[in-house]
């Protein structure tokens, strides 16, 4: 057995009983939801019920990212892919995301936490990958989640984990809380750049929209998405559309 598999598992058990909510029962819709998803990359995504480590649903996408098939993969498949070097990290991050919502346990009902870590390929090299998770709802015993997860290939923007691990409210888009990872420093907290419109924007972007596309999608004027666009390279100070998509994850901005 991986590793990887008991370390994680441990810290799940470790932070369970106190399952209070999640965003459908905070009344956020699926629409409110994905616009808060940031993919700038090959990605997939899944559901899971945290108590028995069941997979309630995988994306068909997870086969062409990780080689891995949708219908037989189970969530062991997935987290032994963790690089070796890279699983204490995981595990302190998750714990720390775990003591926040236990000591705000209102920020269960709209939170979206990320982090990174390197994933095995198929060619048995490792790419960099951003981490997303929703909690949906408490499970049927309500001792722990359900929750969506959401795994992006960020390799093309990114060689180098910061070790940071973020949580942002879903209801608003300018909380965003670094939080500490234990034995891995503790990273400053970097304000969001961007106001709500903007953000909405980048996550478009990262999701390969180009003007006329995003212009249509937020019903607003072609003139005023370059205008927003001109703004978020500036508040970024990024010279490329590359960069501006690197320092949105190294600062939790999406």
């Amino acid at each position: 057995m991986s590793r990887n598999i008991p370390i994680l598992h441990n810290i799940w058990d470790d932070w369970s009983d106190f399952a209070t909510g999640g965003v459908q029962s905070a009344g956020i819709t699926l629409e409110e939801l994905m616009s808060n998803i940031f993919t700038a990359g090959p990605s997939y995504h899944y559901v899971i019920d945290f108590e028995a480590r069941a997979l309630q649903f995988v994306s068909p996408s997870i086969r062409a990212v990780l080689g891995l098939n949708p219908d037989t993969v189970v969530f062991n498949d997935i987290i032994e892919r963790v690089h070796p070097d890279d699983i204490d990290f995981v595990a302190a991050a998750e714990s720390a995301i775990m003591e926040v919502l236990h000591q705000q346990p209102a920020l269960q009902h709209s939170c979206k936490t990320s982090f990174c870590f390197r994933f095995r390929m198929p060619d048995g090299g490792y790419h960099m990958f951003h981490h997303q998770a929703v909690l949906l709802s408490p499970n049927a015993s309500g001792r722990y989640w359900t929750a969506l997860n959401i795994h992006t290939d960020i390799a093309h923007l990114t060689t180098t984990n910061n070790y940071k691990a973020h949580l942002m409210d879903v209801r608003n888009n300018n909380a965003v809380l670094t939080l500490e990872v234990p034995s891995f420093g503790i990273p400053a907290a970097i304000p969001c750049v961007f106001t709500r419109r903007e953000r909405e924007i980048v996550r478009l972007l990262s999701k390969g929209l180009v003007n006329k596309q995003i212009a249509d999608e937020l019903s607003i004027a072609l003139h005023t998405v370059l205008t927003h666009r001109k703004n978020i390279m500036q508040k970024a100070e990024a010279k490329s559309p590359a960069e501006l998509m690197a320092k949105c994850l190294e600062n939790g901005w999406v």
